[in-house]
């Protein structure tokens, strides 16, 4: 039997990437089955009743609040 010697970095990078891989097409998957499908009825409707989707700057960018979250 052939013994293949592999670095212990290397080999924990590849894990954790295959792990990050496999938790993002598992989370797709979930955010697909959890939010619902919405006609073209439906969403005329939605924008008569709230109006069309606001501009870009209408946006307040609050990314800060969790990447600076303790």
């Amino acid at each position: 039997m052939s013994v293949i010697q592999v670095d212990l970095d290397l080999l924990k990078n590849l894990i954790k990437e295959s792990v990050a891989e496999a938790l993002k097409e598992e989370r797709n998957l979930f955010y697909e089955n959890v939010i619902p499908f919405v006609s073209d009825v439906e969403m005329q409707d939605i924008i008569n009743t709230h109006g069309e989707k606001p501009d870009k700057s209408e946006y307040i960018d609050m990314t800060e609040w969790f990447t600076n979250a303790n």
